[in-house]
């Protein structure tokens, strides 16, 4: 029996040798299986930026992919080329990759954004006016990651400058109906001051304005010495600066119609083509409501007839306007 025994042991002890790789001589582990991830973030060169700025925009780009419930890994490589970002995914064991570079000119911050995204790149430049707007911007750019989009598609990442990222400014091509007063008189003839109104459709962009407007003006003295002018013209202004107030400067041409009557001549009327030349204010142009002040030399290209002896006068006449527009 314990002859049997002493058999039964040897048989168990050569089992759990030949079983164990610790004692069947195997000492090298096995190497670890690395975890896939799904993001790498890549911190590229960073010019003109300190050192604790350049983490807090890496770290903000990292929360926002956080909360899509990326795993991320961070890293830093000058190199972002698209050869080198698939070999980051690679070497990562990572599905995506995106890198960032950051370059500041004064008070202009360029942000530029490589990334591979499920085996596909794209390219992003953002021009940014001011930090603050940097979450903004991140958030975004990782909306335009997960949603497969262009990076403008997502309404953010090159609007973002200017509609969200800049200080208040005007809007870019909008349509205006307006009307105002008119004062005006002629050069040659002392008929003294006339008055009148005017109507005017605008559209204006970042420095350009085009009008078209009709305007009248006459007076009626007791002394039955008058004149009466209509006006319908075509023109365009040019706007300095972006401002809520700006200088401008206008031109165009138009039909016009004149009738004067002073009290020591006979009556003159002329019907023809127009020109004009001006310049003027523009105001509140960050509103909805804006007021244009300006002024303005009327050059007809027709004369005045008189009516009895046939000869005639060429009668230039200066406006002076107030239009509101809405």
């Amino acid at each position: 029996m314990k002859l049997k025994l002493n058999s039964l042991f040897a048989v168990m002890g050569m089992v759990l040798v030949f079983q164990s790789p610790v004692l069947a001589g195997e000492t090298d582990n096995p190497a670890p299986i690395q975890k896939k991830i799904d993001t790498v973030l890549i911190g590229g060169d960073f010019v003109n930026v300190s050192g604790p700025e350049k983490k807090s925009m890496l770290r903000v780009l990292q929360y926002q992919l956080y909360k899509h419930g990326e795993s991320v890994r961070h890293a830093t490589e000058p190199d972002i080329s698209d050869q080198r970002l698939a070999e980051m995914a690679e070497n990562h064991n990572a599905t995506n990759v995106v890198a960032v570079e950051v370059t500041r000119v004064g008070s202009t911050t360029i942000i530029l954004v490589r990334a591979v995204i499920d085996g596909s790149s794209r390219t992003e430049t953002i021009r940014l006016f001011k930090m603050d707007d940097f979450p903004i911007a991140a958030e975004r750019l990782v909306e335009g990651i997960y949603s497969k989009q262009s990076f403008n598609d997502t309404a953010t990442a090159s609007t973002l400058t200017t509609q969200e990222g800049r200080p208040q400014e005007r809007k870019f091509g909008e349509l205006f109906w307006g009307a105002g007063i008119s004062l005006g008189s002629t050069l040659t003839q002392s008929t003294g001051m006339n008055f009148g109104g005017n109507l005017r459709i605008a559209y204006e962009m970042t420095d350009w304005r085009l009008d078209s407007e009709f305007s009248t003006v006459g007076t009626s003295n007791g002394n039955d010495s008058n004149h009466i002018a209509l006006d319908w013209t075509l023109g365009a202004a040019y706007l300095f600066g972006e401002g809520n107030m700006a200088g401008y400067i206008d031109g165009g041409l138009g039909l016009g119609f004149q009738h004067l009557d002073p009290a020591v001549d006979n009556n003159r009327t002329g019907l023809g083509a127009l020109f004009y030349v001006g310049g003027g204010v523009e105001m509140f142009r960050f509103y909805d409501t804006r007021l244009i002040v300006g002024a303005r030399v009327v050059l007809p290209a027709y004369e005045l007839e008189k009516s009895a002896q046939h000869n005639s006068s060429w009668e230039p006449s200066v406006r002076l306007t107030t239009t509101f527009l809405w």
